[in-house]
């Protein structure tokens, strides 16, 4: 067996997994930022607001649970996140640039503000194109153990590597 291709394969293994893990997660917090035993409503600030020149309109913002500041924050461990909202929401956001934030009561960097929650699923989008690129990683892992394949590529490796 070619160690190239069964480092290959390790890695495309690795890498799906690492995607349907976070997949996973992403929807296991989206799952508890809708279920309202497993989240509280905090009052928090805007401290950063943004129109871009195509029109959408982002926010930063940060809000304090027990002397600690959290702001948004993704499964990779990004803080201060800048978050997407509507134009309604951005103008309800100029009177006093105070915002109501959803966060999770055991993982505060769970959280995004009440008027997106409120509207349903909030991330689903990305929780979907997570998991469509572990299924995409998957699918050349397996095109590489396939067996014609693998002496196609096998083949093709001798000749020109």
């Amino acid at each position: 067996m070619n160690y190239k291709i069964l480092a290959a394969s390790i890695a495309l293994r690795a890498i799906w997994v690492f995607f349907v893990v976070l997949g996973v997660r992403t929807v296991q917090d989206e799952y508890t930022l809708l279920n309202q035993e497993l989240y509280t409503i905090t009052s928090g600030n805007v401290t950063q607001a943004k129109r871009e020149k195509n029109s959408e309109y982002y926010i930063q913002y940060s809000f304090w649970v027990d002397g600690k500041k959290f702001s948004a924050a993704d499964q990779t461990g990004r803080k201060n996140l800048r978050i997407n909202i509507t134009k309604a929401n951005f103008d309800a956001l100029r009177d006093d640039w105070g915002i109501n934030v959803r966060y999770e009561i055991n993982n505060p960097w769970n959280n995004i503000p009440e008027s997106i929650a409120s509207q349903g699923w909030m991330r689903l989008a990305d929780s979907y194109a997570i998991i469509i690129v572990g299924g995409l990683l998957f699918l050349c892992w397996f095109l590489i153990w396939h067996p014609g394949f693998r002496q196609s590529l096998q083949e093709h490796i001798d000749k020109y590597c």
